[in-house]
């Protein structure tokens, strides 16, 4: 996907894509590792895309590993731990 599409997304359509692009990369890896890739030069190519929509992401002020934390909740998990790990240290 070319950068120019990409800019043209709005930002709920470029997190979407960012998502859909993770999770292909995803899925080819484990096709990789199976044997069952045809082209290996798809990774690449869907790698360069994340990274071309996470630039854009950070460019509109929004961040890729915080949409994702936010996404699975482990952020939420890691906020609590901290939490605790604070009163007790404190205690």
């Amino acid at each position: 996907m070319k950068a120019m599409e990409l800019r043209d997304l709005p930002m709920e359509d470029l997190k979407h894509k960012h998502e859909e692009l993770v999770t292909e990369y995803f899925g080819l890896r484990i096709k990789h590792t199976l044997g069952q890739l045809e082209n290996p030069l798809v990774l690449r190519r869907v790698r360069r895309d994340i990274a071309r929509a996470r630039t854009l992401l950070r460019e509109r002020g929004e961040s890729a590993t915080r949409l994702r934390r936010r996404r699975t909740g482990t952020w939420a998990a890691k906020a609590s731990k901290s939490k605790d790990k604070k009163d007790r240290d404190s205690a």
